[in-house]
This record gives C-alpha cells, sequence and structure tokens, in this order.
C-alpha cells in the first residue's frame, strides 16, 4: 500500500502540536503515512 501525505499549513500558530496529533493518529490507526509542514504553494504540489 502506498503512504498517506498529510501537509499542515504553517500559517498561524500550533503547528508542531498539529503535526504530532496527526501523526499519532497515523501510528494509532495504522496508517503508512508522513506528515510535514507546508509553507509554500510550492511545497503543497510536492505532497
Amino acid at each position: 500500500m502506498s503512504e498517506l501525505n498529510i501537509g499542515v499549513l504553517a500559517i498561524q500558530g500550533d503547528v508542531e502540536e498539529n503535526v504530532r496529533f496527526t501523526q499519532n493518529a497515523l501510528e494509532e490507526l495504522e496508517i503508512n503515512g508522513k506528515v510535514q509542514t507546508v509553507k509554500t504553494p510550492e511545497q503543497i504540489s510536492e505532497l
């Protein structure tokens, strides 16, 4: 199964907390994926 890529928009506060909670949810649900912060439109297209 392919890896799920999730981007958290880093435009306001609590970014690291959102990344951490999302990663924890992936692990708890046993979903193969990664979470990363996104600051630019170019980074969105890389997801």
